[in-house]
């Protein structure tokens, strides 16, 4: 058959949210003397149109998630990741690191060890793989540091009425609206799916029109990629969904929404360092993580946090794009 371009993949989920790991092709991403986020910035700009083949109908959904495998610039690090959406990308995703790490040691790709150091957009994670018998039983990562930027108050129309919500803005990564879900007087359960999608999206829309966030660290300019309504629970782990890109929801618990949770509930002195902290999905599945370092700067307080969970390999694909076909990647 005749086809344009050939992609081999590994489709993975980590506590029922899907990655699909590019494995080959981009010879050009994998050039010395690029970071992995100037790599990810070339694909950009060059190889969009694959991330919309892979990621939109027919081939993918608007859940879909993806992560693209490069040589790392960093000498400390053993591989590089970059992180694709329907709609874009992120800096980070911890559900996807952890199924890039357990598809490449249990596809034979990544010799198992202890400790891996992975060059991301966002900076040098970690992440220690549990492997029994060949099998990653769990993938524990340490995030990039995060920290706190501010707390907000926006105005919101419901059905009703229009309401004041209290917003906490946490970078972890990614940069994220936390609201607790009490404050749209709503359920944080699956039937309310749709009207969770349609707030966390213009939470975000008022979030970024109102605020000029200049990341603490870098100095670069940043604004908030998503909205995670969470649930106080007395009896079971705090629950939470996590809203990004144009209205794709998080099956998991979130990597990065879970780093974003910790460090929200350590600065109100509600999570100790080193303390177990489980976060349940709006599926009922769970990341177990902690703070396991403070740091103090002049710039912020920067919170360190791991986080386990577990991924599963559900298949692997070989995708074309035949040169007659005139559709890459459909919006529906």
């Amino acid at each position: 058959m005749e086809t344009k371009v050939t992609i081999q993949t590994f489709e993975t989920h980590t506590e029922g949210e899907p990655t699909r790991i590019v494995l080959n092709g981009f010879e050009d991403l994998r050039l010395s003397g690029l970071t992995v986020e100037k790599k990810r910035n070339l694909f950009k700009e060059n190889y969009d149109w694959i991330r919309e083949l892979l990621m939109k109908e027919p081939r993918g959904h608007e859940n879909m998630f993806g992560a693209v495998i490069v040589s790392p610039k960093h000498e400390e690090a053993d591989i590089g990741i970059f992180y694709l959406e329907n709609q874009g990308y992120l800096n980070m995703c911890g559900h996807a690191t952890m199924g890039v790490v357990s598809a490449l040691i249990e596809s034979g790709n990544l010799e198992p060890k202890s400790l891996f150091k992975i060059e991301t957009p966002a900076g040098i994670v970690k992440a220690w793989p549990t492997v029994e018998n060949g099998k990653v039983k769990n993938v524990t990562i340490q995030n990039v540091d995060s920290f706190q930027y501010c707390e907000e108050k926006i105005n919101l129309k419901t059905r009703s009425e229009i309401i004041e919500v209290p917003v906490n803005i946490v970078y972890a990564g990614n940069t994220i609206a936390l609201v607790n879900i009490n404050s749209i007087n709503m359920d944080l359960d699956i039937k309310n799916i749709d009207n969770l999608i349609k707030y966390g999206l213009k939470i975000r829309e008022k979030l970024n029109e109102k605020l000029d966030l200049t990341h603490k660290i870098t100095k670069e300019k940043d604004r908030v990629d998503m909205t995670e309504f969470f649930e106080y629970r007395k009896e079971k782990p705090d629950k939470n969904i996590v809203v990004f890109a144009d209205g794709s929801v998080d099956r998991s618990p979130c990597g990065t929404g879970t780093s974003a949770k910790m460090t929200y509930l350590y600065e109100r002195g509600e999570l100790n360092l080193n303390e177990k902290y489980k976060y349940e999905s709006i599926i009922g599945t769970l990341f177990e993580g902690k703070v396991v370092d403070v740091n103090e700067t002049k710039e912020a307080k920067l919170i360190s946090t791991k986080i386990t969970g577990s991924a599963y390999i559900i298949g692997n694909h070989t995708f074309y794009l035949d040169p007659d076909d005139p559709i890459v990647g459909l919006d529906i």
